[in-house]
């Protein structure tokens, strides 16, 4: 397996597990506000745990992603360099997203602990958790659709309003 072949798998983990993580967190959320009706308390605590460890693995497998990138474009360098800007930008935003999962993924490890330990969630550590999963995931489908255009030049200014390629 080469390493163009482990950057192309593991960048497609956090592109989606990030959002998917989202939605179970708001949902969790949500259902622990209204947890009146019986057994929802319960079910918004699993889909907040749900959510907790999907950021997890996504910043487990956006270090693979990282750290794969820079051999993946070695491997291709003189087939790129027509387009040595985007990849320079795909890599400027790649930092910047392993960055922030790592971050994510710290604050979120210790609403696990917490969790782990039989202590109540705290809800501002929840909300940030939730603030950040909502702009580290704009940030990784940025990203991802920059990685894109550099193979599929076509779709670079398909959506420029939403992903500048500045």
């Amino acid at each position: 397996m080469t390493a163009n072949h482990v950057h192309l798998v593991a960048v497609h983990v956090p592109v989606v597990l990030m959002p998917l993580a989202l939605v179970l967190l708001g949902l969790g959320a949500w259902g622990a506000r209204s947890a009146s009706s019986a057994g929802a308390g319960s079910a918004a605590s699993t889909l907040s745990a749900t959510g907790r460890w999907l950021i997890v693995v996504s910043a487990v497998v956006g270090g693979v992603a990282y750290f794969s990138g820079p051999p993946a474009f070695e491997s291709l360098e003189t087939e790129l360099e027509a387009v040595r800007d985007l990849v320079e930008l795909h890599a400027v935003l790649g930092r910047a997203a392993f960055s922030g999962l790592v971050l994510l993924a710290v604050l979120t490890i210790q609403a696990i602990l917490r969790t782990v330990q039989e202590e109540p969630p705290l809800r501002w550590l929840d909300g940030i958790v939730i603030v950040g999963v909502a702009l580290l995931s704009y940030l990784l489908i940025w990203t991802g659709h920059l990685g894109g255009a550099i193979r599929r030049p076509e779709i670079a200014n398909a959506l420029a309003w939403l992903f500048p390629a500045l």
